[in-house]
């Protein structure tokens, strides 16, 4: 069994709720392949909030590895277990994630600030600012669990899977 201090255990479980993604609800614009990829991440925020672990890891790679810490899918199940309890019923809001496309076409990377908000928590209106990241993580970062998730993406059979995932708190930022 694996047991997690409560500073560790903050931001992985954060990435375990999100560890394919939050959904977006103006998903539109570049390539196909960057539609699919949002279309994934889409359906990962919808299947978190449903606290679907099944479904969240079927998103994933075989060899699927979170940071920080390098931890593997049975390490995340167990996780996102201990996360679901304690959220309970939640939303996801961030803004439309940012897609590169590897040349190969067949990988990806895409970064998602986002916060999660409790059941019955006021949410504050995004809306005009899905298109700018980190204006919108401006405002949501003083309402408490606000993260940036950068994802790795892999075509495996056809379907966009998460092969890797990283989440830094709101004091980090990455160069959109």
């Amino acid at each position: 069994m694996l047991v997690f201090s409560r500073a560790r255990t903050a931001p992985l479980t954060l990435l375990a709720l999100l560890l394919a993604g939050a959904g977006c609800s103006r998903c539109g614009g570049g390539t196909d392949e960057e539609q699919e990829v949002r279309a994934t991440i889409a359906a990962a925020v919808t299947l978190a909030e449903r606290n679907d672990l099944g479904g969240l890891m079927r998103l994933t790679t075989d060899d699927f590895v979170a940071h920080p810490g390098s931890v593997g899918r049975r390490e995340v199940r167990g996780v996102l277990l201990a996360a679901f309890k304690r959220y309970g019923r939640f939303s996801i809001r961030h803004p439309r994630p940012g897609v590169d496309l590897g040349e190969d076409r067949r990988s990806a990377a895409a970064r998602v600030p986002f916060v999660v908000i409790r059941e019955g928590a006021a949410a504050p209106d995004l809306g005009g600012l899905v298109d700018d990241a980190e204006a919108w993580m401006e405002r949501v970062a003083g309402m408490g669990d606000a993260y940036y998730l950068e994802l790795e993406f892999r075509k495996d059979g056809g379907e966009w899977r998460v092969s890797r995932a990283r989440i830094r708190g709101t004091r980090d930022r990455w160069s959109l």
